[in-house]
């Protein structure tokens, strides 16, 4: 349409009853928009500058052709015949919005509107709180005249830690003969509730009278809250185990034994036979996988710190080089400017000077040529050194790896003689008329039983360690030898686009000069 920016063409819509329109758009955007104090500036203004926005009693029946709005932080669409809430992703800058006097039934759609602060779903037909989750910095609830029937529901505010108002007037659940006890318990941190403020008076006695269960709600939440933190803390350890090449190795233990049919389908359901794996064994292996761990980690901090200085060095080199490549560009430049104005004086001197125009680019490309010579020498020299200085750690791990599955090996070994001296004293007992027989399994009574068949499982169980562990040590040795030449191919191939990259620049402006001196020789001719 005439006179409108790409951007609201981008906002339309086909017209018709309940559509958010262009029309809508722009004369709903507010007052207090310091741009939008006017309705020629409404008309002109950039969908991008517009951070209120109101559309009520406009009889839309969906949310929809926001777009482009992505700095709006106040949203109202209030009394209109909205059934959904959908599509406002991408106002993540939104900290108030109204629906309130809609058709919604749920709350959804609000995953990215995490800044929200105020919110007003006033007279709808929600019944259930579910959806909110998202909203951490929520200050301001407005639910009042819905269907909320449930205290439990209420007491799901209480996550809502920067909650301050709520109204929940007009739902079923405020007939609840404790409603206001409750949810004062719940939320005492509020200083609003259905449009009366709180007297701190009034959470004193809601706490007192709902002591107990705060008391089990405050357990529950801490240990929540120990949980969570339990699980980032190994979330972030299990990170910096990837970083490390370490996958697997503090587990390998438990998946040992895993990965054993036999230990699984036999073996531990031999009363005694395996008990040893869960003792003393377990915990040497424990210390010594902590020690492995806490070395490979030192040297995984090295690298890392490597890798940062390699950057810092890098990234000067480029804007030193990048600096003479501009003050030939500038260079050239002047005497062109110089060149053109002295010829438009029709002087000797302008005439020469565009007579060596010609000679000037070829010695700026040179010049540019060379630059990205020395500079691709000279972060070619950093990429090595970084190699030495990677390749010296990871030598250094490398070095640990065969020792530490060394101590594993022996571990196991140790194990399989101890079960094999448990196995004979088992066999004895088993040899001999026992009542305790028939209460093992059917797939152990012939291993009890049978020297051979209990030799040949034990021997079998060994040998499956022993080549899990080889193909652990193997993998780890293989990732981390793996790790420095990946690196500097990383590196290298930054390196060779970059340099692609520059001399296709320089091309470019080369051509492009070359074409403006031609215009000037052609001019002064």
């Amino acid at each position: 349409m005439p006179g409108l920016r790409a951007d609201l063409v981008a906002a339309s819509a086909p017209k018709g009853p309940g559509v958010i329109t262009e029309t809508l758009i722009r004369n709903g955007i507010q007052a207090d928009d310091c741009k939008a104090s006017s309705p020629e500036l409404r008309r002109s203004m950039s969908l991008a500058e517009v951070q209120s926005l109101a559309i009520s009693f406009q009889c839309i029946g969906s949310i929809s052709n926001l777009q482009g709005l992505t700095n709006l932080t106040k949203l109202a669409l209030e009394n209109n015949g909205i059934k959904k809430i959908e599509n406002l992703d991408h106002l993540v800058k939104l900290t108030q919005l109204d629906l309130s006097f809609n058709c919604i039934s749920s709350i959804c759609g609000l995953g990215n509107l995490t800044a929200l602060q105020d919110l007003s779903l006033f007279s709808n037909n929600i019944s259930s709180l579910e959806g909110l989750e998202p909203l951490s910095q929520l200050c301001a609830l407005s639910m009042g005249r819905n269907k909320i029937g449930s205290l439990a529901e209420i007491g799901s505010l209480r996550q809502f830690r920067r909650l301050q108002l709520v109204n929940m007037l007009d739902n079923p659940v405020t007939l609840k003969p404790d409603y206001h006890g409750f949810i004062l318990s719940r939320l005492s941190s509020l200083v609003y509730l259905d449009y009366r403020r709180v007297n701190p008076a009034e959470i004193q006695a809601a706490l007192e009278q709902h002591q107990d269960e705060m008391n089990e709600i405050r357990e529950r939440e801490a240990e929540g809250e120990a949980a969570g933190k339990a699980a980032a803390e190994w979330k972030a350890h299990a990170a910096r185990l990837q970083e490390a090449n370490l996958d697997g190795v503090e587990t390998l233990w438990d998946d040992i034994v895993a990965n054993d049919p036999e230990w699984n389908a036999k073996l531990m359901l031999v009363p005694g036979l395996t008990d040893a794996w869960s003792g003393e064994l377990r915990e040497t292996f424990t210390k010594a996988t902590e020690e492995f761990v806490a070395h490979v980690f030192e040297q995984t901090a090295l690298k890392r710190q490597e890798v940062q200085e390699f950057q810092a060095a890098l990234d000067k080199a480029m804007n030193t080089q990048n600096k003479l490549a501009e003050e030939c560009i500038v260079a050239f430049a002047q005497l062109k400017k110089r060149a053109s104005k002295e010829n438009a004086a029709r002087s000797m001197e302008g005439t020469a000077l565009v007579a060596k125009l010609p000679a000037d680019l070829e010695q700026l490309e040179c010049e540019l040529m060379s630059i990205e010579e020395d500079a691709i020498s000279m972060l070619s020299s950093l990429v090595s050194e970084l190699e030495q200085c990677h390749a010296d750690i990871a030598a250094s791990c490398l070095a640990k790896i065969g020792p530490h599955f060394s101590v594993l090996r022996d571990l196991d070994i140790r194990f399989y003689d101890n079960a094999n001296n448990v196995a004979a004293t088992i066999l004895d007992k088993y040899s001999q008329e026992n009542p305790d027989l028939d209460a093992l399994p059917e797939e152990v009574r012939g291993l009890v039983l049978d020297k051979e068949q209990m030799t040949a499982a034990l021997q079998a169980s060994k040998e499956q360690h022993l080549a899990f562990i080889d193909v652990a040590e193997d993998g780890l040795a293989m990732r981390e030898t793996r790790q420095t030449p990946d690196l500097v191919a990383s590196k290298l191939a930054f390196l060779e686009e970059r340099y692609r990259r520059r001399m296709a620049e320089i091309g470019a402006l080369v051509d492009q000069q070359r074409a403006a001196v031609e215009s000037l020789m052609t001019e002064e001719d």
